[in-house]
């Protein structure tokens, strides 16, 4: 047989681990591997049952195989819990999604965790920054006041400006509520996927989101030392967007074993659709309230 990169091989949602060629064709032969068995090697565009490898069409598995095996997904995270384990799924989950990310088990306790955990490391230097830089409000303030408008400048610190302590304590307090907007972010994407017709459970979509929520969290954390100036760290925002959302859709497509682009065609569309309800629909009913009244 025709010497090939290592394969991938895959039960439903679990790994069963890294093969070659030979060891695959045996596996097929002895029932270690059944057709239904899912393998993914370089350069393919996705995940392929063994059955359908032109490789494999001879192997003839002498018994099928019932029982589920016990074998532990690859990604570092399902394997432990652990700072090494955390880091460890972060690197793959940013260089090789699709390799890494296809067959996890994606139960939403345990990205939950991973969330959070993601949350409280980014915490700290959000919190140096503002005790360091001050508030938001504060430099808008003064380039309201820079382009002339010192009293409106005034007037909106007034409204609006916390004590430096206020803040801290609503930064950490929304460190404990933002992973479940990241879940509900989930559950609008799943819903997306669901009028496209795509075959992703809704735990695992929400699991997914969670984990590729927590990858942007983690690579925007060198825009906290830049709190200093405001227009350069919305600068500087602007363009590691582009990066992020990169990282973001490849981590999500791979999850959901869907594709980065299929994911970031169902978000434009969500946010489409939920621009339309949001903007146009009140006009539309205030139009027709006021037919109605004449």
């Amino acid at each position: 047989m025709e010497e090939t990169s290592p394969i991938h091989v895959a039960r439903k949602t679990v790994q069963l681990g890294v093969f070659s060629a030979e060891e695959v064709a045996v596996g097929l032969a002895n029932g270690r591997f059944t057709r239904l068995d899912l393998a993914w090697t370089n350069g393919m565009a996705g995940w392929k049952p063994l059955g359908e490898w032109p490789e494999f069409a001879t192997a003839v598995p002498s018994s099928p195989v019932d029982a589920e095996p016990v074998v532990a997904s690859v990604i570092p995270w399902e394997q432990g819990k652990s700072l090494g384990s955390f880091f460890a799924t972060v690197k793959l989950a940013i260089l090789s999604p699709r390799e890494t990310l296809a067959a996890g088990r994606f139960a939403f306790g345990d990205w939950l965790v991973f969330c959070y955990l993601a949350l409280a490391l980014t915490l700290p230097f959000q919190l140096i920054a503002l005790f360091a830089f001050g508030s938001k409000n504060q430099q808008i303030a003064e380039l309201m006041t820079q382009f002339g408008a010192a009293a409106a400048a005034e007037q909106f610190l007034a409204t609006s400006e916390p004590p430096l302590w206020a803040a801290a304590l609503i930064m950490v307090v929304g460190v404990g509520f933002a992973p479940m907007s990241y879940a509900l972010t989930g559950l609008v994407q799943w819903l997306g996927q669901k009028v496209f017709r795509l075959q992703v459970g809704l735990e695992r979509t929400v699991a997914a989101t969670l984990l590729a929520s927590a990858l942007v969290l983690l690579l925007a954390v060198p825009l906290q030392f830049l709190g200093f100036n405001l227009l350069l760290q919305v600068g500087a925002a602007l363009l590691l967007g582009v990066p992020l959302c990169i990282v973001y859709y490849r981590a999500l497509g791979a999850a959901t074993g869907t594709g980065a682009w299929v994911q970031f065609g169902i978000s434009c569309f969500v946010v489409f659709i939920l621009c339309c309800c949001c903007c146009c629909l009140p006009f539309v009913l205030l139009g027709g309230l006021t037919a109605g009244g004449v």
